[in-house]
């Protein structure tokens, strides 16, 4: 998920996810030299059908001023991550 806003916590994006279904982990990712988030995160549910569900539904969902958005989606070990990375940032 990229365009994370930098004051919003773990719990916070939980529970926005949480809206389409079960959210099986959430990690989000802090730039070394601010000690704040660097703007995309990884969230995990427990199936496809999910995940699509939150590309669908959540893509352009405001968030705390920002508009977070869905960039990839990919299988891996049965579960459903969609994910985004920044190519210009080293972390």
């Amino acid at each position: 998920v990229g365009n994370v806003p930098d004051d919003i916590g773990e719990e916070q994006l939980k529970s926005i996810f949480g809206e389409v279904g079960t959210v099986v982990n959430l990690r989000t990712l802090v730039d070394d030299e601010t000690g704040k988030l660097a703007g995309y995160a990884f969230v995990e549910f427990g199936d496809a059908n999910t995940a699509l569900s939150a590309i669908r539904n959540l893509n352009g969902y405001a968030c705390n001023g920002k508009k977070v958005r869905h960039a990839s989606f990919c299988m891996f070990s049965h579960h459903a991550i969609i994910s985004q990375m920044s190519n210009n940032r080293h972390f």
